[in-house]
């Protein structure tokens, strides 16, 4: 039984029983009624509030609107709408007050539809009547159930013309926010529309539209608008930040922070989640630790951190490649959703610690009975990709179970993707083939990718061919496609089938396909640099080049020869080869970082958009060493941790 329906129970109970009934004269009716406004006034706790609802119905007094009223602030305040709904069902005419506490509970609540039910029982009513805070909350529900409600949102906007509030500018921002919602390009020209014909605007209208455009992804248009502003608060800010944080844009995002701070608008710490979104999406340590000692301050002064603050931290050292400050976070939060445990399991597993990430969700499974935080689908594909990680393959077949078996969630195509990634890894190519010719959906990219790589990695040309005739059956974006073609051409070159890698070639020509070209940065006193292959734009490129030699020079008097197999094109000369390999963007960015950061203990960090081949691996392994620097390489998949001629990987990537 739910904690409402039990709360509701028991008063019921003491209603029948008139445990806690007032012996009622006529005499003193309106002294009691003033007493119990005043009880329910001073009411501290759900049980207190059973007891004085039994009182209202012993004595008569459950028609009385303005008690009602009352009681119902405690019950919304107190997020029980079930005891409020039931209260509300027992009033023969309910007020306009009445109608609009419930509609405005619902609109913000789990189930925004369920507003237009007391909207309906309103208009059925002979004392309520629908004014502008009505419409405001009913346009509100709709916009929280996003598309599902639009129709109704728009006989809404019919009725609020014919009714006289269409000029209300609370009325007329909600219904800005409403077509907003929708996020399409139809629904934004009404917003447009709505926004352009009120005759009085202030912040919050403006930042209704603001929220909309980004919603659509039509940033070029929220810049404009955010341009005009007359005024801008924290909110105007914030929307922007978190808006270019969400849609790739990035340094945008943190750009505009730095505009907030030079403009002294305070920020908040939905401010500093969205800032932190964008340091993790960069690898932006350095501002990230700022943002952080910024909300330490605000701690300090007694404001209490909210825990998606926490989980934006975690998830933001994760990403910039401090797993141990991510931890430290972690084991600091007073209190944990499921989304802190999820984001601690997957940041551990990117760093090569798969062990420690398994060993942490076996203890949030024995926590769960105890504080709540159950897993849901996402923990599960952070555990299955820790299980992959390290090779675990019984381990994820047993997880894999407990999803359906354990805690009634439907495998997704992600989860499938997981095992077949898993299988792949550990070089069991024709079970993870067989896995996903019998999904019980249709295989996507992510699932054929997995098995691609896999194919690579042990050299399975045959089946590497036929998973790609696979992948170009699918509608992927040019890139990804030609990435594919990439990575048949590279299995081709390790067998030294250079017929085939011409095909290849040939094949992507015709498809007017390009290969990706690799990318790697490096931050260097708040500057971030920029690497290609072959590059030679640097203004130290020289010095670059010069470290280049001296790391390949010095390998080659330890005896570590280049692995040409990397090497994409039929060269016969070896050294032409091993130069193709030298000038690999990672390594220059490894080059630059040893002639430009200080070796004070401050890591090297490098970010590459592709996975890092297995010469750059072995060359940052030996640098590791022979030049004592840790080296830290964030690629398209893992964050590799290079120490003593070792990486965090384990070699298994």
């Amino acid at each position: 039984m739910a904690r409402g329906e039990a709360v509701f129970s028991e008063f019921v109970r003491g209603f029948e029983t008139r445990e806690n009934g007032f012996l009622l004269q006529p005499s003193n009716s309106r002294d009691l009624q003033q007493r119990l406004f005043s009880m329910l006034q001073g009411c501290k706790s759900m049980r207190e509030l059973a007891r004085l609802h039994a009182q209202l119905l012993v004595n008569g007094f459950s028609q009385k609107n303005f008690l009602i009223t009352k009681l119902l602030s405690f019950c919304v305040s107190s997020n029980n709408l079930y005891h409020a709904t039931q209260a509300f069902d027992m009033v023969k005419e309910p007020s306009t007050i009445l109608c609009n506490q419930m509609i405005g509970a619902f609109s913000r609540s789990a189930t925004p539809e369920t507003a237009l039910r007391f909207y309906n029982r309103m208009r059925a009513s002979a004392m309520a009547q629908p004014n502008s805070f009505t419409f405001a909350f009913l346009l509100g529900a709709c916009a929280a159930a996003g598309t599902s409600l639009l129709k109704q949102g728009e006989q809404l906007h019919a009725r609020i013309l014919s009714a006289g509030f269409g000029v209300d500018v609370y009325v007329q921002t909600n219904l800005v926010n409403m077509y907003a919602a929708a996020a399409d390009s139809a629904t934004i020209e009404k917003a447009r529309k709505v926004f352009d014909d009120m005759p009085h605007r202030n912040v919050v209208s403006w930042n209704a539209m603001l929220a909309g455009y980004l919603r659509s992804g039509d940033a070029p248009s929220a810049f404009r608008l955010f341009d005009q502003m007359p005024e801008r608060n924290a909110v105007s800010w914030t929307t922007m930040i978190a808006g270019c944080a969400q849609s790739g844009r990035s340094r945008q995002a943190l750009t505009l922070f730095r505009e907030m701070r030079r403009a002294r608008i305070g920020a908040d710490q939905v401010t500093f989640v969205a800032a932190l979104s964008a340091c993790a999406e960069l690898g932006d340590l350095e501002m990230g630790r700022w943002i952080h000692s910024r909300i330490d301050r605000g701690a300090s002064v007694g404001e209490r951190r909210l825990v998606s603050l926490n989980n934006a931290l975690i998830h933001m050292y994760a990403k910039c490649g401090a797993v141990q400050d991510a931890y430290r976070v972690f084991q600091e939060m007073p209190r944990r959703s499921t989304v802190s445990w999820t984001t601690m399991i997957a940041g551990l597993t990117i760093h090569g610690h798969g062990d420690d990430a398994l060993h942490l969700f076996r203890t949030m499974q024995c926590m769960k009975e105890a504080k709540g935080e159950k897993p849901d689908a996402v923990t599960f594909i952070a555990v299955l990709n820790a299980c992959c990680r390290t090779g675990r393959i019984d381990e994820g077949y047993r997880f894999f179970e407990q999803i359906s078996q354990v805690y009634g969630i439907r495998p997704s195509i992600e989860h499938y993707g997981c095992m077949v990634d898993m299988l792949s890894r550990a070089g069991r190519l024709s079970e993870a083939w067989q896995l996903a010719k019998t999904m019980p959906m249709q295989p996507n990219e992510a699932v054929w990718g997995a098995l691609l790589n896999g194919c690579r990695a042990r050299r399975d040309v045959k089946l590497a061919s036929q998973v790609v005739d696979r992948l170009m059956e699918l509608e992927l974006e040019p890139a990804h496609a030609a990435g594919y073609l990439v990575i048949l051409s590279n299995a081709y070159a390790a067998a030294g089938k250079w017929d085939e890698v011409r095909r290849v070639r040939e094949r992507m020509v015709k498809m007017g396909l390009s290969k990706p070209p690799g990318r790697s940065w490096v931050h260097v006193n708040g500057v971030l640099h920029s690497f290609v292959a072959g590059d030679r734009s640097h203004r130290r490129a020289s010095d670059i080049y010069r470290m280049v030699g001296e790391i390949a020079a010095r390998a080659k008097l330890e005896g570590i020869a280049p692995d040409t197999s990397q090497v994409l094109l039929d060269v016969e000369e070896e050294e032409e080869r091993e130069a193709f390999l030298q000038h690999h963007s990672e390594k220059l960015a490894i080059a630059f970082g040893l002639i430009s950061i200080p070796d004070v203990g401050e890591p090297i960090r490098v970010t590459s958009n592709l996975c890092i081949c297995s010469d750059c691996h072995s060359t940052a392994k030996f640098v590791s060493k022979a030049f004592g620097r840790e080296i830290v390489v964030r690629d398209q998949n893992l964050f590799h941790h290079f120490v003593d001629g070792c990486c965090s990987c384990k070699d298994y990537w």
